[in-house]
């Protein structure tokens, strides 16, 4: 149930390229009304707005992830570069980040209102070379915009989806926290930047999980 006591239910927002539903509270809209259990408050109260709880996404054309690397090797070889890249996490927009980094992502997602939407940075960034397909890591870089004409250049996707946990700041507060169930895709270009800051020496060991 959302915030307005109503049952929530699977909305088949986009399909085949095409918007056919939205999510809806009790708040009617122009052309629409019923809720569809997505009335939902941000954390600590707030107005309730409707917010997607889960977002899962699919591409049933999605492809294994040795072929999405063979794809991004291909497209960069095309573009005449040595190596692409490819961004394996970002880094997360909850609450439990600092307050530096969650006032900078308040007057990023501000700035970049009209010019295009923020995204995280990336964590775990890789080189891969066009010679022989390796992977160097490499970090200390950003994200610029991404506007909407760019979502439209999406090369292929692929078949094994992640999860990414966020809440969305602005100048008005926090948006209801959400989950977004994914495949990763390949981008035929999007704007990187490096960052000016000292970074946190890597640990010695690896995690316990990937060991």
């Amino acid at each position: 149930y959302d915030d307005e006591g109503v049952p929530a239910e699977r909305v088949d927002v986009v399909k085949e390229g095409k918007l056919e539903k939205m999510c809806l509270s009790r708040s009617p809209l122009k052309k629409l009304s019923g809720s569809t259990g997505h009335g939902r408050r941000p954390p600590g109260g707030g107005d309730l707005k409707a917010s997607v709880g889960c977002l899962f996404v699919k591409d049933h054309n999605g492809v294994a992830p040795d072929k999405l690397k063979a794809a991004l090797i291909e497209a960069a070889q095309a573009a005449g570069l040595e190596f692409g890249v490819r961004i394996k996490s970002l880094s997360p927009t909850g609450l439990d980040v600092g307050r530096p980094q969650a006032m900078m992502r308040m007057l990023m997602s501000s700035a970049g209102r009209g010019e295009g939407a923020a995204i995280s940075d990336p964590v775990v960034a890789y080189k891969v070379s066009v010679k022989d397909g390796h992977e160097e890591p490499f970090r200390g870089c950003e994200f610029g915009p991404i506007r909407v004409a760019e979502l439209k250049r999406i090369a292929v996707a692929g078949d094994t989806p992640r999860v990414y946990n966020y809440i969305v700041f602005g100048m008005g507060g926090a948006s209801p926290p959400a989950s977004i169930i994914a495949p990763p895709v390949l981008f035929e270009e999007l704007e990187l930047s490096k960052t000016e800051q000292e970074h946190d020496k890597p640990p010695i060991l690896k995690a316990p999980a990937s060991r």
